[in-house]
């Protein structure tokens, strides 16, 4: 079987899946603070998911330097390596009023980094010139705009989350 430039590895899927879950799960938490069964299942399980997808991403980057290479894959990875650092401090001493801006550090760095991510990876979609190419590189710029509308929509909505 052929390696073509859409077939997707087993890590690479995995990392998608994982990465639409932690997207879809982040979206949920954000939107609801009540202290219901699934708000708290959800809580719970957001920062394990979040350090298994930034284990596989580390495997993934060493597996395919080709695709993410450059000074835009540094920043992307600085950006996502503080968003991990902030969760697994957030993790341990609590997301509690006092810790609310680390959390905003946490959700900047991860927005940021993920932005990055997929403007690198929808160049490197169009550059590959393939009809899987074109394919995947409509997927990157859907998934972009879906990203940019989720940011505004944060952005419009943060004052009111701020605390007092």
């Amino acid at each position: 079987m052929q390696n073509r430039p859409s077939h997707l590895s087993k890590t690479a899927r995995w990392l998608l899946v994982l990465g639409l879950f932690l997207i879809a799960n982040s979206a949920y938490l954000a939107a609801f603070g009540d202290p219901s069964l699934l708000y708290v299942a959800n809580a719970l399980l957001h920062p394990f998911v979040g350090i298994v997808a930034a284990i596989l991403l580390v495997i993934f980057i060493k597996r395919h330097r080709e695709l993410i290479a450059g000074a835009a894959a540094g920043v992307t990875a600085l950006l996502l390596a503080l968003a991990t650092i902030v969760g697994i401090y957030l993790l341990f001493v609590g997301m509690s009023r006092p810790h609310s801006m680390a959390l905003y550090a946490h959700v900047s760095a991860s927005i940021a980094g993920l932005f990055l991510l997929l403007v690198i990876l929808h160049a490197r979609a169009r550059g590959a010139g393939t009809r899987g190419g074109d394919r995947d590189g409509m997927a990157m710029e859907l998934a972009r705009r879906d990203l940019c509308r989720s940011v505004l929509r944060c952005r419009d909505d943060l004052p009111a989350r701020l605390p007092q």
